[in-house]
């Protein structure tokens, strides 16, 4: 039986630029129904579908990474890019004071402040032309790329994946799987903040969770009945496993 969930809001990535997406275009893997993936504390059922789009990874639709490489780098690797301009320091020039009361002044002039003079855009590189690629951006790009791999890799093993954007992309596998996945539903049901839960996992022997990803966890709550469903799913995938190896060792005999 499905289970609707309100997820609470998450923090945001820092968006692909669209030159990004133009240019590098984005790889798709095949549908994986291995593994659990958790972004910004929120759960993802399967099938997982591993995208590279432009510099950033996707599961399905939901961005799952920031950009591995930033954009800037390919830009500032073409023949013809314009770097930045440094930001200029303006030097403050040491007030005057004629007289005592000058000192202490109850009404000062207002200060000047500095107006950006230059938009947003301006503080990245600039491209001439079209996008050429080289041997510096086709490095860059393998580097999405093994990191799109190593996720899809993951998975297929069956490995649980959390990804955030105030942390890097934590992995539990093999035997702690299933531990992780026997704690999880309940300490979040019973869970009266962020830190309870983790103190409740850390009693179970939980104890690789950081405080950012049980915050997010806490705010997503309701998701823990989906959680049993799917842990129940593993639970029977593994057994079918264990059935099939102890069945290959008798014929084996």
């Amino acid at each position: 039986m499905a289970i609707g969930i309100l997820w609470a809001s998450a923090p945001k990535y820092e968006a692909v630029p669209a030159a990004a997406l133009q240019n590098l275009r984005g790889t798709r893997g095949k549908a994986i129904r291995n593994g659990v993936v958790f972004v910004n504390g929120r759960y993802l059922p399967p099938p997982y579908t591993i995208w590279r789009r432009g510099t950033a990874i996707y599961i399905g639709d939901v961005q799952a990474t920031g950009q591995i490489v930033p954009w800037s780098a390919f830009v500032m690797a073409q023949n013809g890019a314009v770097a930045p301009a440094p930001k200029k320091e303006e030097k403050k020039p040491a007030a005057a004071s004629n007289s005592v009361d000058d000192l202490f002044d109850d009404d000062p002039a207002p200060k000047k402040t500095a107006t950006a003079s230059a938009s947003a855009a301006a503080a990245e590189p600039q491209m001439t032309g079209t996008f050429v690629e080289n041997a510096k951006t086709k490095r860059y790009l393998k580097r999405i790329m093994d990191y799109r791999t190593d996720v899809d890799r993951r998975l297929r093993r069956g490995e649980i994946l959390f990804f955030g954007s105030r942390y890097s992309m934590l992995h539990v596998e093999g035997r702690m799987r299933m531990p992780l996945m026997n704690a999880l539903p309940k300490a979040l049901r019973e869970a009266q903040s962020a830190s309870d839960l983790q103190a409740r996992l850390r009693s179970q022997g939980i104890v690789y969770l950081s405080n950012a990803i049980c915050e997010e966890l806490y705010d997503n709550q309701a998701m823990s009945y989906a959680l049993d469903e799917r842990r129940a799913k593993m639970q029977e995938e593994d057994d079918v496993m264990k059935t099939l190896d102890a069945g290959a060792q008798g014929v084996a005999r």
